[in-house]
């Protein structure tokens, strides 16, 4: 997760910060006028460490050109002297570092050692190293990594990418994560909660009720499944631990008699 902070600058000298900081690349951008009128900005984080105050440290955040070559009218100093100005009133507003908040409701945030109680309604979030007690509604977490906790998913909240040492308690309702990857865990999924795809040493500790998964990869690891849960894919029929004899698991592999399955 990059950090970068990306925004349109127009030839009139007005400027339209546009949120990519969520975003691994440059988003794609429209524009009815001329590109000539206007160049794409980038404030992008040195080492990665978002979590920075480019007002307190400018020498850690790097300003860069998105369009190649720049337009004739644009004047390096100048601008970015004003983009500096704006992402850093950005930054001020989305990005919490070591932060102990109840409730997060709507917008985007970047959150980065923080213990946050409940994230909600139409959230937009990237997490590091963070703790969140619930995730509800329709919230979103781009990416958790690094050493964060989400203790339970409700509702149809999502993550995007469960990255390196993350944790999820329970997932519940229909709760979904769309990639693990690393040695992230989850210990709990129930009703009808989803995982789209689990790589590398990920690992599910307890599937049950309607929970389904689409596809294992590489060493990843389900240790329990029971209820009426789904696995569409299995690479290795080994990466189930145990099963009762009800669960759907479709597979190109044949199922081995001596699997300790029930």
């Amino acid at each position: 997760m990059k950090g970068s902070i990306y925004g349109i600058i127009n030839k009139n000298g007005k400027i339209q910060l546009i949120g990519g900081c969520l975003d691994e690349e440059t988003p794609g951008i429209r524009n009815s006028d001329s590109p000539v009128s206007y160049m794409v900005a980038v404030l992008s984080p040195m080492n990665g460490k978002w979590w920075l105050s480019p007002k307190k440290y400018p020498d850690e955040w790097e300003f860069g050109n998105s369009s190649h070559p720049a337009p004739g009218w644009f004047q390096s100093k100048k601008y970015e002297e004003k983009f500096r100005r704006e992402t850093c009133r950005w930054w001020k507003k989305h990005v919490l570092y070591q932060r102990d908040i109840p409730q997060l409701t709507s917008s985007t945030y970047l959150l980065k050692d923080c213990q946050i109680g409940e994230i909600s309604g139409n959230t937009h979030f990237v997490c590091c190293d963070t703790f969140v007690q619930t995730m509800r509604d329709t919230a979103t977490a781009k990416e958790v990594c690094g050493r964060s906790c989400v203790d339970i998913m409700v509702g149809q909240s999502k993550i995007e990418k469960l990255n390196d040492y993350s944790f999820v308690r329970m997932m519940q309702e229909k709760a979904s994560i769309e990639n693990m990857n690393g040695k992230s865990t989850v210990e709990s999924m129930s009703d009808h909660a989803s995982v789209d795809t689990i790589r590398h040493h990920s690992r599910i500790f307890s599937m049950a009720g309607q929970a389904s998964v689409r596809a294992m990869y590489h060493q990843s690891l389900i240790y329990e499944l029971q209820g009426e849960c789904t696995v569409n894919y299995v690479e290795h029929l080994t990466n189930i631990l145990s099963a009762t004899r009800n669960i759907k698991i479709a597979s190109s592999l044949q199922l081995d008699p001596a699997m300790p399955f029930n």
